[in-house]
């Protein structure tokens, strides 16, 4: 007596699974990629009518511009003001043991430290012997090291955010940053509106053929934007050691930019 209610009860679920068509206003839910509502989705296919020829449409585009000292520089500063003594003869005692270095520089107490425990650690190694030569280069490394260019007075920290909505199905939305060596793209993140989250990324020098480069960088990441309205707020920073390389402000342009908002805060300090 089973039978007869079991088999069109399996007929029934078959036949409607089949007949069911998906609807595009349904909320669509990717645990690796995105959250997109019904509304966007509608606000999506809007967005998709104006712009017929954009993949994305950035609608609100924020830069802010901080200025800050760079404690390097100011650190920098004090050991230039501070080495004022001009060493000939070092020489001084450690565990039993005397040491002579000759010197013909200035040097600050810090430098000196590390002169000492270099020649102490070559003097240990070379079971009291330390070759000259070998001493001297690096006493011209550190004097090359501490001539250098020094770092920059102040600071710029570039801050980006903005929101990038998909007009296409299944999209794949790349950001690509160039910068320079000693510059920093800092809190790189993705939101899709969930909570922020650092996603991996590629950080690559620029060559030709494997043989050419030089300092400049390219960061690069992407995520997927799943419908027409999905939706991922993008936050990061671009850290300048020196402002003065910061003489131009780039607003990224591949895609539509509906509003876009820049402000620099100049502290008063600053000249």
């Amino acid at each position: 007596m089973r039978y007869p209610f079991v088999l069109p009860l399996l007929t029934a679920v078959v036949f409607t699974g089949c007949m069911v068509q998906p609807n595009p206003y349904t909320e669509y839910y990717n645990k690796e990629t995105n959250f997109v509502k019904a509304a966007d989705i509608k606000a999506g296919e809007k967005l998709q009518k104006q712009h017929p020829d954009e993949e994305f449409v950035v609608e609100d585009y924020v830069l802010e511009i901080d200025f800050s000292k760079n404690k390097e520089y100011e650190d920098w500063a004090k050991a230039q003001n501070a080495r004022k003594k001009m060493y000939k003869k070092l020489k001084w005692s450690k565990n039993n043991k005397s040491y002579t270095v000759t010197l013909d520089d200035e040097f600050t107490e810090g430098e000196i430290k590390k002169i000492k425990a270099e020649y102490e650690s070559r003097y240990a190694s070379g079971r009291g012997i330390v070759n000259t030569d070998d001493f001297n280069d690096y006493i011209d490394e550190l004097i090359k090291e501490r001539n250098s260019t020094p770092p920059g007075k102040y600071m710029s920290l570039e801050k980006h955010s903005y929101l990038v909505t998909s007009l296409r199905d299944f999209s794949e939305y790349g950001v690509a940053l160039g910068y320079s060596s000693g510059e920093k793209i800092k809190n790189f993140k993705f939101d899709y509106g969930r909570g922020g989250f650092e996603p991996s990324y590629l950080i690559k020098n620029y060559e030709s053929n494997g043989i050419f480069h030089n300092d400049a960088k390219l960061f690069y990441t992407s995520t997927d934007m799943p419908t027409v309205g999905s939706k991922v707020y993008v936050d990061y920073e671009h850290e300048y050691p020196d402002m003065t390389y910061n003489t131009v402000v780039y607003i990224p342009e591949e895609n539509f930019v509906e509003h876009k908002v820049v402000t620099f805060a100049i502290p008063a300090w600053l000249d």
